[in-house]
């Protein structure tokens, strides 16, 4: 349920909405929201700041949704909040261990860009100079909330800069994943090319007209199709019309195998005659060739990944490689053991190389 999930640049500004407020920077007072959830490093995660995110979150996907949210939605919805919580906190603790710190200046620079501080849509120094010094004020109480802030702003931005692939390299590297040249060739000698004058069209008509024997094949019959009945006594029950009807199709199964098989036409026909009566197909050539012809009912790009599996790949891991995403390659693994009628990744990983598709 990728819709579900917060993206960064929203939870960065709910991180913001949590430290300084669209009407006036406050920070919870009651005892209630100053409860701690969690820590992570030593950073805490508070009631306040836990409904700061998620209310206005749970509110957006309803009103997306259009309906009530079940409680699997729910409890998918607060694991979301959840970890980008934490994972704001765990980029603010490297930030402080690689050395990035911020000062006084940067803490009234972002405190700056709150429209509280604004009079007629510019900022009022005097305002926030006041706000500053009142005694009354809590600008005391949010700085450590605030510089948190700032340090995730400076952490992802290092992050950008330092990890960054460049467009030089970004083709580079498509360029040798995907470029290609296929060459396909015939290789004359000269004593395999005639160097008479070609044929007109009317020499090449009067040679044909003159050897036709040598331009005909000898007839030969094509099956389209064959009916293949299913035989019951009339008034059967459903179990009995059922077991006729399973019967009926191993027998066509068997017979459509030694089709494929280059069986000879006379044992062919004696096998349609007797399935088309209901009977049983009892033959050890044709049994096998049903056997050894079974199709593989995965697709060619189910099989590679379920091989890529096979060898370890996890989703994120086979995503990068066939240029798919992560959720579309756990669509793959769950229809593979859907059609295999597996019991899990590793099940269907041996019934494909059990019956040779891989």
């Amino acid at each position: 349920m990728n819709h579900f999930r917060i993206s960064r640049v929203l939870a960065a500004a709910f991180l913001l909405l949590a430290a300084v407020s669209a009407d006036k920077p406050v920070v919870p007072k009651a005892r209630d929201d100053q409860e701690v959830l969690a820590r992570v490093d030593g950073i805490p995660i508070t009631r306040f700041q836990w409904d700061r995110l998620a209310v206005p979150y749970f509110e957006e996907v309803k009103a997306r949704a259009g309906r009530p949210l079940s409680k699997d939605e729910e409890q998918l919805l607060r694991k979301n909040v959840l970890d980008e919580l934490v994972r704001e906190r765990l980029w603010v603790a490297d930030a402080r261990r690689r050395g990035f710190t911020v000062s006084e200046a940067e803490l009234d620079a972002r405190l700056q860009r709150n429209d509280y501080f604004k009079t007629n849509g510019t900022f009022d120094p005097a305002k926030f100079r006041s706000y500053k010094l009142a005694p009354e004020s809590n600008y005391h109480d949010i700085q450590d909330q605030v510089r948190n802030a700032v340090l995730l702003d400076k952490y992802v931005a290092w992050m950008r800069t330092k990890y960054r692939v460049t467009e030089p390299e970004l083709r580079k590297e498509f360029q040798s994943r995907t470029s290609q040249a296929v060459i396909r060739y015939l290789w004359l000698t000269p004593d395999q090319v005639s160097l008479e004058p070609q044929s007109s069209a009317s020499q090449i008509q009067a040679y044909y007209e003159g050897h036709k024997d040598a331009f005909q094949t000898p007839e030969e019959a094509r099956i389209s199709y064959i009916r293949i009945g299913v035989e019951h006594a009339p008034g059967a029950s459903d179990s009995v019309h059922a077991a006729a009807e399973a019967q009926a199709v191993l027998g066509t199964k068997a017979v459509l195998a030694g089709l494929r098989a280059g069986q000879p036409a006379e044992k062919l026909a004696n096998a349609i005659r007797e399935v088309s009566v209901g009977r049983r197909v009892i033959d050890g050539e044709l049994a096998l060739a049903a056997w050894d012809t079974e199709e593989c009912p995965l697709t060619s790009r189910e099989l590679e990944v379920l091989r890529m599996t096979e060898s370890g790949a996890d989703a994120v891991d086979i995503a990068a490689r066939l240029f798919l995403s992560a959720g579309t390659v756990r669509n793959y693994l769950t229809t593979i053991v859907t059609k295999l009628n597996a019991r899990n990744r590793v099940d269907a990983i041996r019934i494909a190389r059990d019956a040779g598709w891989m």
